[in-house]
């Protein structure tokens, strides 16, 4: 549960951080379009570069075979001007396409970060947060690194084609028709590659996904691989996986080596084809200048084979951009489902309800009321479902059968956004920012300076600031290490007092407490004006009659005790 409770907080913390990246997003589709527009414009600024560049190479070549001072003047210096032009042309293109790339990788890291903490909790649960670091690093500079560079060579390639096709059927039509044959011969050829490169950079991108996973698994388990002198054998296992990425690496440098070799063979027989035909014309009356322009255009033209080896990468790049920056909820969406904002007024029923998890069943056909504002414990042993209860509440799991009612609204048909504003959970390790007191209480939301103290008041925390300047200025280090793990779960406390949540959930949060903090937490817990549900191994004598219901999981099923009139006997 720990995991939910700090991705809600973090959640609300990066929605009020990047308010700005989001609208910048969301809000700019126009913006958006025109910066494409943009990025093309530039793209093909870089087309007129390259032909500007062409045409003075091939004017400074022509003055080899001018025998006038004043003619050879005059192309060096249309040369010169061309080339300056070329340059300008250069720069302005690159300024274009530097501010679209930064525009869009903040709008796509947004993106990304927006898609996580919008998952429902059974979506967030599918993947472990690493896969999910590995999306915001990885993949997102795989795509700033490689992306803008494959879309600006695909869009000059055919700019490029187009146009030196263009200008060399207008000096000789038969040269042309041959030429356009070859390059769409060659173009063919790349298309037959078009699956083998979207899957390579696919197992790429999952291999850094994968490998990202493991290495973060192993450092969690740093201590215990230590203490007990394992470091080789989860080493060996580690080069086993970094090995076997870079193979896919590896294959797919060496495949595309392949490739561009078998083509550059075919290449020069043709160009050596090419300089035969264009020397032949030179003999027979042609001007250097011309000749110079055919090969140098004919040597530009055939940059449209490698036109489907580019839109076959930039079609990996767009299943990478697809898989972690499309929004998943489209499906849902798409239904016309209109969903209920949250409402408790009563209490919640379970109805014919049924949880399995890996085919074992946890609940079965289960009928349960609970009503509102009563304080549950939750008694069992381990793995028989208590955790699974507050998960199936808390709307973290939906897969399962049969119904729960809030009120008289079906659980699933409740908003989760309208839902997550009404309910807290307490766990035994509470997420802390490295902020003020203040601000890890109202996770940064806007409350009133009497509402914050009255919560610091009731949770127990005066004792770390006992008024509101205090409150304002005192600071909690890196996930709480200068207070003690008692202060931690008031804070968590604190947290659901100055929400006013409908409906708490506490997951053993006194565990690892002594008795006189553990009696502490429990009496604020049992004062709040919340329906409780709490999951406890360790019950305080002191307290158990502020308790409304004991709630046992025995066999799939579970058994309401009242507490005054049975306590004795349950527990025993």
């Amino acid at each position: 549960m720990l995991k939910y409770n700090m991705r809600n907080n973090i959640r609300g913390v990066v929605k009020n951080r990047y308010t700005e990246g989001i609208n910048f997003m969301r809000d700019n589709n126009e913006c958006k379009r025109m910066s494409i527009g943009f990025y093309i414009f530039a793209s093909f600024l870089v087309v007129i570069n390259s032909f500007l560049f062409n045409i003075a190479g091939a004017l400074v070549l022509g003055c080899l075979t001018l025998d006038n001072y004043q003619n050879i003047k005059t192309n060096i210096l249309i040369a010169v001007g061309l080339i300056i032009l070329s340059s300008i042309f250069y720069c302005i293109s690159r300024f274009i396409r530097n501010e679209y790339i930064r525009r869009f990788m903040v709008s796509l890291r947004v993106s990304v970060l927006d898609k996580i903490l919008n998952f429902s909790y059974g979506e967030f649960n599918r993947k472990s947060k690493d896969s999910y670091i590995s999306n915001l690093v990885n993949d997102v500079n795989n795509i700033k690194d490689n992306y803008f560079k494959n879309l600006l060579r695909l869009i000059s390639n055919i700019g490029i084609f187009i146009g030196c096709i263009t200008i060399i059927t207008i000096f000789d039509y038969k040269y042309g028709f041959v030429i356009l044959v070859i390059t769409i011969t060659l173009m063919m050829v790349n298309k037959k590659m078009e699956k083998k490169i979207v899957g390579i950079e696919t197992e790429i991108s999952e291999g850094n996904e994968n490998l990202t996973v493991d290495i973060s698994n192993k450092f969690k388990g740093l201590e215990l691989i230590k203490l007990n002198g394992i470091e080789e054998k989860f080493m060996s296992k580690s080069i086993f996986s970094i090995n076997f990425f870079e193979k896919k690496k590896v294959k797919m440098n060496m495949y595309n080596s392949v490739y561009e070799n078998i083509v550059s063979f075919f290449m020069a027989i043709f160009y050596i084809g090419v300089l035969y035909y264009l020397l032949n014309q030179f003999i027979n009356g042609g001007s250097l200048a011309q000749m110079s322009l055919m090969i140098l255009l004919t040597d530009q033209s055939l940059v449209i084979s490698q036109v489907y080896t580019l839109y076959n990468k930039h079609k990996a790049y767009k299943a990478i951009l697809k898989k972690i920056a499309v929004d998943n909820d489209k499906e849902i969406q798409s239904t016309n489902v209109v969903l209920k904002d949250f409402s408790f007024n009563e209490g919640i029923i379970l109805k014919n309800l049924t949880f399995k998890y890996d085919n074992k069943i946890i609940l079965d056909n289960v009928n349960l009321s609970l009503a509102k504002g009563n304080k549950y414990l939750i008694r069992g042993k381990s793995g028989v479902g208590k955790s699974t209860l507050i998960k199936l509440l808390s709307k973290t799991y939906e897969d399962y059968t049969g119904d729960i009612y809030l009120d008289d609204i079906n659980l699933k048909d409740i908003a989760l956004e309208s839902f997550n504003k009404n309910i807290s959970f307490i766990t035994q390790d509470t997420f802390l920012f490295e902020d003020t007191l203040k601000n890890n209480i109202t996770l940064f939301k806007d409350y009133e300076d009497d509402e914050v103290l009255n919560a610091v008041q009731l949770a127990g925390l005066d004792t770390l600031a006992s008024d509101i300047k205090e409150i304002y200025k005192f600071n909690i280090d890196e996930n709480g290490k200068n207070i003690s793990g008692g202060e931690r779960q008031r804070v968590s406390i604190a947290r659901s007092i100055i929400r006013k949540s409908d409906i708490v959930f506490v997951d053993e949060c006194t565990s690892s407490l002594d008795k006189e903090l553990g009696l502490r937490v429990e009496n604020t817990l049992l004062g709040l004006d919340s329906t409780v549900f709490e999951i406890s191994h360790r019950v305080y004598d002191e307290v158990l009659d502020r308790y409304d219901y004991i709630l046992e999981f025995k066999d799939g099923q579970i058994y309401k005790y009242e507490v005054k009139d049975t306590l004795k006997e349950v527990l025993q």
